[in-house]
């Protein structure tokens, strides 16, 4: 290959950005969080409460959490 080529294929090669890094390392901590908290907890809304395992409220509520801050980015970029 000449030197122009081999730059083309070099420059081509997937890097992960420090937001994609930040975010793997987020998800791998919610992940190992919600693996140690499989016990049983009550969760009450306004008519009934239900007891399930913590693991699912901790997922629930980072994928709230994900879809809030998502949702918020995109407004604020439709604004600009």
């Amino acid at each position: 290959m000449t030197d122009s080529m081999s730059q083309r294929v070099e420059d081509t090669r997937w890097r992960p950005s420090g937001r994609q890094i930040a975010i793997a390392i987020l998800v791998g901590l919610v992940a190992l969080f919600g693996a140690v908290n499989f016990e049983k907890t009550s969760i009450d809304f306004l008519v009934d409460s239900v007891r399930i395992p913590l693991v699912f409220v901790i997922a629930a509520c980072s994928l709230l959490g994900f879809l809030a801050g998502y949702l918020f980015a995109r407004h604020l970029d439709k604004k600009d």
